[in-house]
């Protein structure tokens, strides 16, 4: 029994990213200390990225307010997207920087 719920949950752990990471707002703390907050829209691959984390909440709570956020974003960074394979995230990088 112990076996079958550990490999469950092995299972669930290295396949997880590309289902956890969509909709759900992440904070990233560097080296150096400094914090970054991510948002994952529910329904592409774009990220809104930012120090604030009142941004990245109301980029959370709706379709429009992500949207929102992206764009302004955009303006001043360009656009970042992500692409979750496995227990992996990558190509979290501007869009026009990587390519996939």
């Amino acid at each position: 029994m112990v076996l079958v719920a550990a490999g469950g949950w092995l299972a669930y752990a290295t396949h997880s990213v590309a289902s956890a990471v969509p909709g759900h707002v992440y904070k990233y703390t560097g080296a150096n200390g400094k914090q970054a907050y991510m948002t994952f829209s529910a329904t592409s691959d774009a990220v809104v990225i930012s120090s604030s984390k009142q941004t990245a909440l109301s980029a959370d709570q709706s379709t429009s307010g992500f949207n929102k956020a992206y764009q302004e974003q955009t303006e001043d960074q360009g656009t970042w997207t992500y692409k979750g394979q496995g227990s992996h995230l990558t190509g979290l990088c501007p869009y026009n920087w990587c390519k996939f």
